[in-house]
């Protein structure tokens, strides 16, 4: 479809900007980026908006290189650039300054309340604040918007607003409804083994959570005390821990 609009519009930049955003997702950052260089030759476009869509989404196709001088510089021309910014934040866990950024938000899109939620998640769970209330104020609102509410991402933001309030049950219910997208997922697995043994059933907790690999979530003391009471009961539980302390 998009194709088709391009070989009849080959000057669109926004099809262009949508292309090369496809190659990224499809593929990888260099093949994405070879594609945003075609806004270049684009007749009738804004020279400075182009220069800046260029710069703002080669360092998201690179993951976020150079983002501390390309984004803040643009934030008041590109909204999407304050919204990577704290993306960008968040995954080096520089938690203050996302929150710094997305307190002045007022949401409109999901996006907006989704990163509000989360960095407001973290916060609250950090500082044992009100934040985790608006936190699971704003996961409802994604989950519940008519746009969101059948994608895995409204369900994924359901989840979590069930969690914050510890409704396990409800929890389950909006997990297992997109868990065949997540079976590697160490993240995916380790939340819905807690919410598993939040309602008793130790032995599926034991599963899930033994699914995670990923090394430094493992040694979370959240994730070891949780392993523990999933399989406290079980006659492995001895020879379980003896591997857990070796690895």
């Amino acid at each position: 479809m998009l194709q088709l609009y391009l070989n009849e519009n080959p000057d669109s930049a926004i099809a262009i900007n949508l292309r090369a955003c496809n190659h990224y997702k499809l593929y990888n950052g260099k093949t994405a980026t070879k594609e945003l260089q075609k806004l270049k030759n684009v007749k009738g476009s804004t020279f400075a908006y182009v220069k800046d869509l260029i710069s703002h989404n080669t360092v998201v196709f690179y993951d976020g290189n150079a983002a501390l001088q390309v984004f803040p510089p643009l934030m008041d021309t590109l909204p999407e650039a304050r919204l990577n910014l704290i993306i960008f934040y968040l995954k080096r866990g520089e938690i203050e300054a996302a929150f710094d950024l997305v307190n002045n938000i007022n949401p409109q899109q999901p996006i907006e309340y989704l990163l509000k939620a989360i960095t407001y998640c973290i916060i609250g769970y950090q500082k044992k604040s009100e934040h985790l209330d608006k936190a699971q104020e704003y996961f409802s609102v994604v989950g519940k918007s008519a746009t969101e509410c059948d994608t895995i991402t409204g369900r994924q933001a359901m989840a979590s607003s069930y969690f914050l309030s510890n409704q396990f049950d409800e929890v389950l219910v909006y997990l297992d409804s997109i868990k065949t997208y997540f079976h590697d997922d160490d993240t995916f697995n380790f939340n819905i083994g807690q919410a598993l043994l939040a309602c008793g059933n130790s032995l599926k907790a034991e599963a899930s959570l033994l699914l995670v690999v990923d090394e430094e979530l493992r040694l979370k003391p959240t994730y070891f005390l949780s392993l523990a009471r999933a399989c406290l009961f079980f006659p492995h539980f001895f020879s379980l821990f003896s591997f857990h302390f070796k690895y």
